[in-house]
């Protein structure tokens, strides 16, 4: 018998139900590439040195960014696995639905497959929690529990988009999905001499190649000599790792 990870689902699933699968895994497709999309902008905010190029007031945009890319996250990860009813459409529902298509000799394996891809008691808490802040503060404004449910972190973001991509994974035979745009994702190969920066990346750069601190050390040399002391190697790393993207000399 071939190794089951090789085999496709017109061998592993019972024949009328291909079509149907196939339209469901491209549906649950792009969501999870919504949900990796948005995530991938959130680190890429969080990790700008916003306290070093921009006032408060000037980072105003991407705090919103941030939010709205949050609720809409929690919104896609609650729509996917924490569902209840009957017509609701979850993977969870579709992963039970596959399982019913897998033809006999081809269950044991599968279920083996899906055992890897089970969440554990503390993925479910934070399933929980992302539930709570869907129901209780996103979708309704529950009174009572407003100011009751914590907010995920973004490593809590990141370990239910992970587990949601691990499940999708175990549903597909021999197959891989790219889970990020292309111009998003580091398994593209770019020709050398390309930028290859993502749009998010290229607006940070250019807000720290406009900022006024970049360009201190051109604009206003001697205010800059006695300037720099005030900042730390850390922040001087950051300072220089912007201005080689500007192609400016390090200080």
């Amino acid at each position: 018998m071939k190794d089951f990870s090789s085999l496709y689902e017109d061998v592993v699933l019972e024949k009328d139900s291909i079509d149907e699968y196939q339209k469901t895994i491209d549906f649950f497709w792009d969501e999870l590439t919504k949900l990796n999309t948005n995530i991938f902008i959130i680190k890429k905010i969080f990790e700008f040195p916003f306290d070093l190029f921009c006032s408060p007031e000037d980072k105003i945009f991407f705090s919103r960014v941030v939010w709205n890319f949050y609720e809409n996250s929690v919104l896609i990860i609650t729509k996917l696995a924490t569902d209840k009813g009957k017509d609701l459409h979850t993977l969870l529902k579709f992963k039970n639905w596959v399982f019913k298509q897998i033809k006999s000799e081809y269950k044991s394996d599968f279920r083996q497959k899906l055992r890897e891809a089970k969440f554990d008691l503390g993925t479910k808490k934070i399933f929980d929690k992302a539930k709570d802040l869907r129901d209780y503060v996103f979708a309704h404004f529950n009174r009572d529990k407003l100011k009751q449910i914590p907010n995920l972190n973004l490593s809590e973001l990141e370990k239910l988009r992970d587990k949601l991509n691990s499940l999708f994974d175990a549903l597909l035979f021999n197959a891989e999905y790219e889970m990020l745009p292309l111009s998003y994702s580091d398994n593209v190969i770019h020709p050398e001499g390309v930028d290859h920066r993502s749009d998010i990346e290229a607006l940070l750069d250019s807000v720290a190649k406009n900022s006024y601190l970049l360009n201190m050390p051109e604009r206003f040399p001697e205010r800059w000599k006695y300037d720099k002391e005030s900042y730390d190697e850390e922040a001087i790393e950051k300072i220089n790792k912007y201005r080689k993207k500007s192609s400016l000399p390090e200080v």
